[in-house]
């Protein structure tokens, strides 16, 4: 949990600063749903994310700051023996990103930061197998964007925080 709170405050911070400079908290936000996948599991859920980002043009003309958030919709599952287990997922996240413009529509980026997962798992059947867990951990993902026009772009993300992957895709707005 403390490192979650560290990795907030210096996003929070540093977006804070760098928004006192420009008059401007985001540069652009996005919204989607994605597959969410956890290791072991057989059948998979749906999540909606959604991300803020701020371009950093004094460190790199293609890196930026995003800050990541997913809820699980319809959570992943399992069964074994008589019993079946749910699981939902919050995550927060905070990443550095780096974008490599393929050409004047389309764009590529890779992602590196710290995620905070939240995990809630019901069981029928079993009533030792429910519980709840957490941990702040290394995520990383990659992904595409094609601009549809000055203030709208598609995005297709893939992203991966320790058990968890999310497969997802939505539109990106300037703000």
């Amino acid at each position: 949990m403390k490192k979650l709170i560290l990795a907030l405050a210096i996003f929070g911070l540093s977006a804070g600063a760098h928004a006192a400079k420009k008059d401007k908290m985001f540069d652009y936000w996005s919204a989607g749903m994605a597959m969410e996948n956890i290791s072991n599991y057989t059948d998979g859920g749906f999540a909606f994310i959604a991300n803020a980002h701020k371009n950093y043009p004094d460190v790199h003309e293609n890196f930026s700051i995003e800050g990541a958030f997913s809820y699980t919709l319809s959570p992943a599952s399992y069964s074994f023996f008589t019993s079946k287990v749910e699981s939902k997922v919050m995550s927060l996240g905070g990443y550095g990103v780096y974008t490599h413009q393929v050409d004047k529509d389309m764009s590529v980026h890779g992602r590196l930061g710290l995620a905070y997962a939240s995990v809630e798992s019901t069981a029928s059947g079993c009533s030792i197998c429910s519980g709840k867990g957490s941990s702040t951990d290394l995520s990383f993902g990659v992904g595409a964007d094609y601009k549809m026009d000055k203030e709208k772009t598609l995005f297709a993300t893939w992203r991966t925080i320790k058990e968890i992957t999310h497969i997802g895709a939505g539109v990106k707005m300037k703000f």
